[in-house]
């Protein structure tokens, strides 16, 4: 740490980024499109068991969020050089999400559109 005394350091951590907020923009791929699920397991409703409680929080943070907090890090950076931060860029405290939650969500969507995912599910999932 001694060598870093007179510089500046800033270090963003997000917690799991996922999604958007606000939905995509330009050169950004549509998740629909591309057929890819990051907890498929859980979407296909193919895990027995799941590590953790239903009720516990899942920290996930919109990929838009994370890059505003870049941003906004890089400024601060800019405006006053010469300090040590670390920001952690989250949203459970103020809009949590259960685990269990999640894996409704996961599944619903799965049910509903589970055409639109032909990585997933390659020849459709029929509705129960």
């Amino acid at each position: 740490m001694e060598a870093l005394q007179d510089s500046t350091l800033t270090i963003v951590r997000p917690a799991i980024i996922e999604s958007t907020y606000l939905g995509t923009g330009p050169g950004v791929g549509r998740r629909r499109q591309s057929g890819r699920c990051d907890y498929p397991a859980m979407t296909c409703e193919k895990t027995p068991f799941f590590p953790a409680q239903a009720s516990g929080v899942i920290d996930i943070i919109p990929a838009d969020l994370v890059a505003n907090s870049l941003i906004l890090a890089m400024a601060e950076v800019l405006a006053m050089p010469g300090k040590h931060r670390i920001y952690q860029c989250s949203t459970g405290s103020v809009n949590p999400i259960t685990v269990g939650r999640m894996k409704h969500l996961l599944q619903s969507e799965a049910n509903r559109n589970s055409g639109a995912y032909d990585r997933l599910f390659p020849k459709g999932k029929t509705e129960t």
